[in-house]
């Protein structure tokens, strides 16, 4: 993962208001977690690869379930082709029905 951030050392104390890594964080963290990260930004020892380690930890949690049906339905892709056949047909009856609706209409 690449996300430019500032130069300040390891020391210094981080502002996470002005930091790409804190923006993307709050977008996956709650709002206690987002508090928690922001004081440890004010810490000398806290850099920002710690803050991008966390970043990585909240994303993988984030999509965690989205991933398990993915790969659920990855492993079993049968079901997605059974699922599709079985409304293929259903809109298909609907299409046909619409159309002779339609053809009976502009007496066809």
């Amino acid at each position: 993962m690449k996300i430019t951030t500032w130069s300040e050392t390891l020391e210094e104390s981080k502002d996470p208001e002005t930091c790409n890594v804190f923006s993307f964080i709050k977008f996956f963290a709650t709002k206690e977690k987002q508090k928690e990260i922001a004081d440890k930004y004010k810490k000398w020892w806290y850099g920002y690869g710690y803050a991008k380690l966390e970043l990585l930890d909240l994303i993988l949690n984030y999509f965690k379930e989205v991933r398990k049906k993915y790969n659920y339905y990855m492993e079993n892709f049968e079901e997605i082709e059974n699922k599709l056949e079985k409304w293929n047909i259903k809109v298909n009856n609907i299409a046909t029905r619409k159309y002779n609706q339609m053809m009976k209409i502009i007496w066809l």
